[in-house]
């Protein structure tokens, strides 16, 4: 499956836009290292569109790639901003016209924040069981891990560290069952 011009023109534009709120529900905040937050959803970002691009003909999703950019860019958003979903959802509609598209980033977003009260593993659970509807959120996942995961080794690498070595082992259990469930999903 190949983009056309108009495709890539609208991918731009609202993943532009998901960035720039992304920014915004971001804004001051930071990771362990001093990193601007955004440099996590900019890396996941980069990660999950390498994803789907690598498995793009197997997936078939229209304006999958665009689906995929929007909502890595936001996928931390609603957990650590603390931003309503109905809120993000109206203020994408002032730009993005298309509400099916909207209402799909807003599904998959509510899929990828995870709450306190809910178990870690029923969270994934969810993620799993609904991939083979909508493989977003479990692409968005998988790019959130890998991330997480390099950050955690490189943390590792500067010393003994027992939370990131920890986290670094939950993560990798957890990124295991995805990828396995998503290379049975792109067979």
């Amino acid at each position: 499956y190949r983009l056309t011009e108009i495709e890539i023109m609208f991918t731009t534009f609202h993943a532009g836009y998901c960035k720039i709120l992304a920014e915004a529900f971001h804004y001051r905040q930071t990771r362990r290292g001093g990193l601007p937050y955004t440099s996590h959803t900019n890396a996941v970002c980069s990660i999950a569109s390498d994803i789907f691009s690598a498995h793009s003909s197997k997936l078939a999703i229209p304006n999958g790639l665009d689906l995929i950019k929007c909502v890595a860019h936001l996928h931390d958003a609603m957990e650590d901003s603390g931003i309503a979903s109905s809120v993000l959802s109206a203020m994408l509609d002032i730009k993005i016209k298309d509400i099916g598209f909207v209402d799909r980033v807003i599904k998959n977003l509510l899929l990828l924040t995870h709450d306190d009260s809910t178990p870690y593993d029923l969270y994934i659970s969810d993620i799993l069981n609904s991939a083979y509807e909508d493989p977003i959120a479990l692409i968005v996942k998988l790019a959130d891990m890998k991330h997480n995961m390099e950050c955690c080794m490189s943390e590792l690498k500067a010393g003994p560290n027992p939370k990131s070595a920890k986290q670094l082992e939950k993560y990798s259990r957890n990124y295991n069952l995805l990828a396995e469930e998503f290379h049975a999903l792109t067979k």
